[in-house]
């Protein structure tokens, strides 16, 4: 008896997980312009903007200076964290090689040919029909039918 077939997973776990941390980072970020939402809801157009200042358009809301604080902390927190996220996704993509692997074409996907076939199949909102231009052991079976101009298959 056969053991069934596990389904390959899309994206390697750096991939998953810096993702999923940008996900929480947008929802903190989310949360902390609310804070400053409630702190100071006028919106300015240009390099400066205060009470004193004409706002571009103001929402009616009462300001609640308490919020001010924390609305801060936690947006600027967050940045950071979603700053050193995006820096450990990039090294591990070029030390993993994932970006060229996954990203730039082959020799023979950049033929004349192959352009025009990817480029027609495009414009004409096709599923593509041509080979892939390479070969992965990890590819499954299924890959090799709806390939697309990078080699990898998402």
């Amino acid at each position: 008896m056969s053991s069934p077939a596990t389904p390959e997973s899309r994206h390697k776990i750096p991939v998953r997980i810096t993702h999923w941390i940008n996900v929480l980072c947008f929802v903190a970020f989310i949360i902390g312009g609310i804070g400053i939402l409630r702190a100071h809801p006028r919106f300015y157009w240009g390099e400066v903007g205060y009470f004193d200042m004409p706002a571009a358009f103001e929402l009616p809301l009462a300001v609640n200076k308490h919020h001010t604080s924390w609305g801060r902390w936690v947006h600027f927190t967050v940045a950071w964290i979603a700053i050193l996220n995006g820096l450990a996704y990039l090294a591990w993509g070029f030390y993993s090689r994932h970006f060229k692997i996954t990203f730039l074409p082959s020799r023979t996907q950049l033929a004349w040919q192959q352009i025009k076939a990817v480029l027609g199949e495009h414009l004409r909102f096709q599923k593509p029909t041509h080979a892939p231009a390479t070969t992965s052991s990890k590819s499954s079976p299924t890959s090799a039918s709806s390939s697309s101009c990078f080699r990898s298959s998402f």
